[in-house]
């Protein structure tokens, strides 16, 4: 049975489960879940065909795969190739959340055979301050399963927008880390509250705007 579409919309849960499931312009498919993990629990997957982009909320689990063993400190992130299995261990005294973001292109052609797994830690990409607020840039390059992939955090300090609505061919999803936001997508306004993620579709009119008394933050993550 062909997968849906992903639609544009803001997306949200409480609990462990997928927030978003389909099919998109570049990608055969796309399955976002929150995942929770609780002290002394391990978590493994393989990603086979395809690739993962994992987001770390809170909780600081160890990631060990074949060429990875590193702490995924809070907002820290790590980028699983095909064909690479891996290990998240909660080893502390609280759970761990975090995203697993699944994708497998359409195009062959855009896949990649030498791509490499990482990770980039939330400590080690410099801040970047300008008028708005700032930006980290955690990294911008080509994957397994595209020609780029695209993922930085920023801060926008309280009730500025980000920019003026505007559109680009790739398709987007903005995951808040904290602060109210105000997001329009194509002729819609979707609110969040501290949480949530905003999926843009391809040359959809977008833009965001910080609602509330102080800075918010959030990832926006592009690939084509």
């Amino acid at each position: 049975m062909a997968q849906e579409v992903i639609k544009s919309n803001l997306y949200h849960r409480d609990q462990p489960g997928v927030l978003l499931e389909g099919t998109n312009h570049p990608m055969q498919s796309m399955k976002m879940e929150l995942i929770k993990l609780d002290p002394g629990k391990s978590y493994k997957n393989n990603t086979q065909d395809g690739e993962q982009l994992i987001i770390s909320k809170s909780g600081s689990p160890i990631i060990d795969s074949k060429f990875i063993h590193q702490v995924l400190t809070p907002r820290s992130v790590a980028v699983i190739v095909k064909k690479n299995k891996y290990k998240l261990k909660n080893k502390s005294q609280s759970s761990a959340w975090f995203y697993v973001i699944t994708y497998k292109a359409k195009d062959k052609s855009k896949t990649n055979d030498t791509a490499s797994s990482f990770v980039r830690l939330f400590e080690d990409v410099s801040f970047h301050a300008h008028d708005r607020g700032g930006v980290r840039s955690y990294f911008d390059k080509k994957t397994s399963q595209t020609n780029r992939l695209e993922l930085h955090l920023t801060t926008l300090n309280a009730g500025l927008k980000s920019h003026e609505p505007h559109t680009h061919k790739s398709e987007e999803m903005i995951i808040m880390i904290h602060g109210d936001t105000k997001m329009l997508i194509g002729e819609k306004d979707y609110t969040s509250k501290g949480e949530g993620v905003y999926y843009v579709e391809s040359l959809l009119l977008h833009g965001i705007q910080n609602t509330g008394e102080t800075s918010c933050s959030y990832f926006a993550f592009q690939w084509e």
